[in-house]
């Protein structure tokens, strides 16, 4: 029954609800209604009536199903169709209780995965591809700007991120040094005398006893800094702190979207700080997210900088309907390395709960990080709501979860993304892109036909990479027809 209401909803187009879920449920069971029932009630439903709190009524199969997904969040076990319908069948058939269900639920949660080791030596870059003492890899990073608050103040639940997202196979998080104080409940303050132990103790507890390593952004806003001398004093005070320990830093990056965030008329201030911080340490660094990727827009940021990485956080609206509007953000990974010869990160794009527009579903989000690597780019930043804040009060207000294991659909986009990364050569943002099109000459297979398919929107993109070796990946994504490819030369 329960897979016959999730194809129900799938055919009907419309997102699963916890009140249709119980009607349908209700007519299945205590009615006998039939599979065409079920889809004339969901093609046309009705808010489910406020029926005596008796047991097998529609009230009882609204709560029921309210307890199996508390139930589920509070093991912190997505739910699955398996474990759903046993516990449906322990409360309707054999009268259980919640306690008996949530015993259930505990003895068959799957043990979690094993905390792999974390990689080794100075992390640099050989053109677009990170490298660190283990060789080229793929990076894998995830939002966690409030972990350096998070180790001041809530340090056991930091600790639960830390090994929840090692265990997930993440390589690096991203966290904010500077905070507020407009931000009023995650201040992370420099001038506090415990911040460079603070940081210090962030680097060394993610990488050391969790594998992790930090991409540092250090200014979220500039407030608490007020002078150019305070941050230029800072920013060697990074320098200090990460000396020691060179092993636990992904990249450093001044400010998060400067061009929002009070550093538009210090654009060469910022400059002058990434080169301080490239002269003064070993690491790969930033200057900041620029507005857009136009020339000018590029060098007003990078044109004075030594920086030697990029770090865009490129468009998440929807322009256009259906599948085309759905992956246009997919496709847009193929913008940056065209506008700049830097290696570059996708640092914050769209993802589930982020701001201006989000996507929660495992599939694009699994292709935004495999394009990623295809165009050019090292290394993939998860963007998630509670990776945000945490749980701080602008976010609960959104609606945004706290922690990232109840973010819906994350274990299915990091097994997705980690599937993926398995399947692609580490080196693959070294090699040479090709588009669909007539002004790519080096791809692999007749454009036409494919060509064809996007024009009447019936594919979204096909974007390919060739090796100087001979070996060819291609992505198409938004695939809605077969699509032909035709070989240029012998493929084998």
């Amino acid at each position: 029954v329960l897979y016959t209401l999730l194809a129900l909803y799938g055919e009907v187009g419309t997102p699963p609800q916890i009140e249709t879920g119980a009607h349908m449920l209700y007519m299945a069971r205590e009615q006998g209604k039939t599979a065409e029932d079920l889809r004339a009630y969901l093609q046309n439903p009705h808010p489910v009536g406020q029926s005596p709190m008796t047991f097998g009524s529609e009230s009882w199969y609204v709560m029921v199903l309210h307890t199996l997904f508390a139930l589920h969040n509070e093991v912190q076990m997505p739910p699955a169709v398996e474990t759903t319908s046993h516990m449906l069948h322990m409360a309707r058939e054999q009268g259980r209780t919640a306690e008996d269900l949530r015993a259930y639920l505990q003895s068959v949660k799957p043990p979690p995965p094993a905390r792999p080791p974390g990689r080794n030596g100075l992390l640099g870059l050989a053109h677009r591809t990170f490298v660190d003492g283990d060789g080229p890899y793929l990076a894998v990073g995830t939002s966690l700007f409030w972990a350096l608050w998070g180790y001041q103040h809530d340090r056991a639940r930091l600790e639960q991120h830390l090994d929840y997202l090692s265990r997930q196979r993440i390589d690096y998080i991203r966290v904010f040094g500077v905070i507020g104080p407009r931000w009023e409940d995650r201040v992370v303050d420099p001038r506090d005398r415990a911040w460079d132990g603070n940081l210090a103790g962030l680097l060394d507890l993610a990488h050391g006893t969790y594998g992790l390593r930090v991409e540092l952004t250090i200014w979220q806003d500039t407030d608490l800094t007020p002078t150019p001398a305070e941050r230029m004093a800072l920013v060697d005070r990074v320098a200090a702190i990460v000396a020691p320990r060179p092993q636990t830093i992904q990249y450093l990056e001044i400010a998060n979207e400067g061009y929002a965030t009070g550093w538009t008329d210090k654009k060469a201030e910022a400059q002058q700080l990434a080169n301080r911080l490239r002269s003064t340490t070993p690491h790969v660094v930033a200057v900041t997210s620029p507005a857009g990727l136009d020339p000018q827009e590029l060098a007003s940021w990078y044109g004075n900088s030594s920086a030697n990485l990029l770090t865009p956080h490129l468009p998440r609206d929807v322009v256009g309907s259906g599948f085309i509007g759905e992956w246009r953000y997919v496709r847009q990974t193929w913008d940056p390395w065209l506008a700049s010869p830097l290696a570059w990160t996708n640092d914050e794009g769209k993802g589930p709960q982020s701001s201006v527009a989000a996507d929660d579903d495992p599939v694009r989000l699994t292709m935004y990080a495999a394009l990623t690597w295809l165009c050019g780019g090292a290394g993939f930043v998860l963007h998630t709501g509670a990776g945000v804040g945490g749980g701080d009060i602008a976010s609960l207000a959104r609606g945004r979860v706290a922690n990232v294991w109840e973010t819906a659909n994350v274990e299915q986009t990091f097994a997705g993304i980690n599937a993926v990364r398995r399947l692609l050569p580490p080196d693959l943002p070294n090699w040479h892109r090709h588009n669909s099109n007539a002004n790519f000459p080096g791809y692999p297979w007749e454009t036409q036909p494919i060509s064809h398919l996007i024009e009447t929107s019936q594919l979204v993109r096909a974007f390919a990479a060739t090796s100087d070796d001979g070996r060819i990946i291609a992505m198409p994504i938004g695939v809605s027809v077969p699509v032909q490819f035709v070989p240029r030369f012998p493929m084998h």
